[in-house]
């Protein structure tokens, strides 16, 4: 059955992948699927509770759940009675909806797909820089971005004469949302 977890990611639970022509169950009982949205790119997780025979899995992604292209494989464990989970990252995407879906390979040639897992990417469309967290703080806090499009991203901390205490980001980065961690401490490590 298909459900939203409470992070908002969408999955499927529990469910038997069937072999249509056959109508025999596949060697492979697939636990669960998901896709979250991390910055500019979609993670994907699957458990299996247990594999006969499970060659791997190719990854297709769609944008009209229509036509689905392979972007990728992920070897099975073969033949495995305990749970086993995979990971399968889909990265640097433009804003807008994907769909996902498994296409589970057996040793013999047979397979089959999963269900379908719709995801949605909103890319920022400014540049921005959050507040830090906690604030105040003792030894540590956390600062967040976010960046609209590609390019040279810099975060300088200055104390309350103007002086530079330390530099926390200075590099090209891609469109997304950071998160950088200070320690509180100036470029000297004090």
């Amino acid at each position: 059955a298909e459900y939203i977890q409470g992070d908002g990611t969408w999955g499927y639970g529990i469910y038997t992948i069937i072999n249509i022509s056959t109508t025999t169950p596949v060697p492979v009982e697939l636990s669960s699927f998901t896709a979250k949205v991390v910055n500019d790119g979609v993670v994907l997780q699957w458990m299996t509770h247990s594999e006969i025979n499970n060659f791997g899995f190719v990854v297709q992604r769609s944008t009209d759940n229509l036509t689905f292209l392979k972007i990728g494989f992920v070897r099975g464990k073969g033949t495995i009675s305990s749970p086993c989970f995979y990971r399968f990252e889909d990265r640097h995407l433009p804003s807008r909806k994907y769909f996902y879906r498994l296409k589970q390979l057996d040793t013999d040639g047979m397979f089959e797909y999963s269900g379908v897992v719709p995801v949605t990417i909103n890319n920022p469309t400014t540049n921005e820089l959050a507040q830090n967290y906690p604030n105040p703080f003792n030894t540590r806090t956390v600062i967040g971005f976010q960046l609209a499009n590609s390019g040279k991203a810099k975060i300088d901390i200055f104390n309350l004469s103007g002086q530079l205490v330390r530099t926390l980001v200075n590099e090209h980065k891609r469109a997304g949302n950071y998160v950088v961690l200070w320690d509180g401490k100036d470029s000297c490590g004090s």
